[in-house]
C-alpha cells in the first residue's frame, strides 16, 4: 500500500464520509492483509491514531460521563480477528477492559440502512470474540440527555461490578 492511498483514507475520515471510507477502508485492508500481511499493524495504528486525533465532540463528552461514572476504558480500541483465514480488525469507540463490553458513540450517518446492517454484523463477530455487550449511543443522546447516558453508564457499572 503506497502512502498516498492511506492519505487518502485519512482525508476522508476528516471529510467524515464514513459510509464510502468503510467500503474502501475494508477493501484496501483485505489487499494490505492478503498481499501484505507484515504491514498491517502499521496501517491499524496510523488509523487508530487518525480517529483519536479527529474524536468528535461526543466521544469526548462520553470520555467525560465514563470518567464521572468512574469507569475505566480504552479509548479507540483495535480488536483483531479472523475471517476465512485473513487477519481483519475493528476500532470499537470504549472497550470497558473489566467487564468485556463496548460502548459506541453513532453519528447520524448510522440510521443509513447499509451501514445499520454493518453494525448488526459488526456486533455479531464482536460477541463471538468475547464481548459481552455492544451498547450504543446516539450523538443525539450524547448531546442532549446527559443525564440519561449517565444513568444508563451507571446502570451498566452496576451490572457488571465495575
Amino acid at each position: 500500500m503506497k502512502e498516498g492511498e492511506v492519505r487518502k483514507i485519512l482525508d476522508w475520515v476528516r471529510n467524515e464520509n464514513y459510509k464510502a471510507l468503510n467500503i474502501y477502508f475494508s477493501r484496501m485492508l483485505d489487499n494490505v492483509i492478503e498481499k501484505e500481511p507484515y504491514r498491517a499493524k502499521n496501517f491499524r495504528e496510523k488509523f487508530k491514531n487518525e480517529l483519536i486525533e479527529k474524536q468528535t465532540d461526543e466521544e469526548r463528552l462520553l470520555k467525560e460521563y465514563l470518567s464521572e461514572c468512574g469507569i475505566y476504558y480504552e479509548f479507540q480500541k483495535i480488536i483483531n480477528y479472523y475471517e476465512k483465514d485473513l487477519r481483519k480488525f475493528y476500532i470499537v469507540d470504549f472497550f470497558i477492559t473489566d467487564a468485556h463490553i463496548v460502548i459506541e458513540v453513532d453519528g447520524g450517518y448510522h440510521n443509513d440502512v447499509d451501514v445499520y446492517n454493518n453494525d448488526l454484523k459488526r456486533t455479531m463477530i464482536l460477541k463471538t470474540l468475547g464481548i459481552k455487550e455492544v451498547y450504543r449511543f446516539t450523538n443525539y443522546e450524547v448531546n442532549k440527555f446527559p443525564d440519561k447516558v449517565k444513568e444508563k453508564l451507571l446502570e451498566i457499572k452496576e451490572l457488571y461490578k465495575l
